[in-house]
């Protein structure tokens, strides 16, 4: 779905007479969520922010939907108290500082106001989530890594070097002990501990998972249709920051090339 916790998201939601409710999408990349947050609560005003202009043309755009190009690193303080719902996602890799943020990002919310954070940690496990992929075999060494296909090996060479790089930046790749620790972004005058929540998932990046039941079975092997699509699409953007912290642009390249090659093996 659109969002988590969805009686409590409706619910601050719901429309008032006389009040505008305000929705507020954080690193908004291509608008497609705040697009369908848009046409999902027709009664309220829905900003997304992000850094470039999305793909989506003004035409056809919900009336209740405005873009704006802004860097949320500098300053939030212009939307202090003015939404009902804040949505991030996916934003640790670009955040220097990920507290400092999140105490901002809490002063734009409303009293009684929700903040949704999404995020993921780049950690390849093996098949029976047991255990992480060992360095050697994100580095693409035989003859662990031989075992998942060249275009695998290569996948996890690119994300190795990905997450190096964003490290290097002093990026926070893994913001869980954030959500998972109440003295994280939660200890805060503007939130009210008792009322946070977080959870965490593993997602297949292949078709491969299966459970007892078959509807579930179709469900997770499609997510990991789709996860596996978005793996092999993303080592391109990949390539602006490795070449930024001096990575090479023949390795990146072969790096990239191995993946479409063997994409198949995936």
């Amino acid at each position: 779905g659109l969002y988590p916790c969805p009686d409590l998201v409706e619910a601050v939601l719901q429309p008032i007479k006389g009040h505008t409710r305000r929705i507020l999408d954080l690193g908004c990349g291509t608008g497609a969520w705040a697009v369908q947050m848009a046409t999902r609560f027709p009664h309220a005003d829905v900003l997304g922010i992000d850094l470039a202009p999305g793909p989506i043309g003004p035409s056809g755009l919900p009336p209740n939907l405005a873009f704006e190009i802004d860097d949320i690193r500098l300053d939030l303080s212009h939307f202090t108290g003015r939404f009902d719902l804040v949505h991030m996602r996916y934003m640790s890799a670009e955040l220097e500082d990920i507290r400092g943020i999140m105490f901002d990002v809490q002063r734009c919310l409303k009293p009684g106001g929700v903040i949704i954070v999404l995020d993921g940690e780049i950690t390849i496990k093996t098949e029976d989530r047991g255990k992480p992929v060992a360095p050697g075999e994100l580095l693409g060494d035989a003859p662990a890594a031989a075992s998942v296909g060249e275009s695998g090996a290569s996948f996890r060479r690119l994300n190795r070097e990905a997450c190096e790089v964003c490290i290097t930046a002093n990026a926070h790749l893994t913001p869980s002990p954030l959500v998972d620790d109440q003295q994280g972004f939660w200890a805060s005058s503007y939130c009210d501990p008792d009322t946070c929540l977080s959870g965490s998932i593993d997602v297949p990046i292949v078709p491969w998972a299966k459970t007892d039941d078959e509807g579930g079975t179709r469900s997770l092997q499609y997510v990991g249709l789709l996860m596996r699509q978005n793996a092999l699409s993303i080592n391109c953007p990949y390539h602006l920051n490795l070449l930024k912290h001096e990575n090479d642009q023949r390795m990146t390249n072969r790096w990239s090339g191995d993946m479409d090659k063997g994409k198949t093996n995936m």
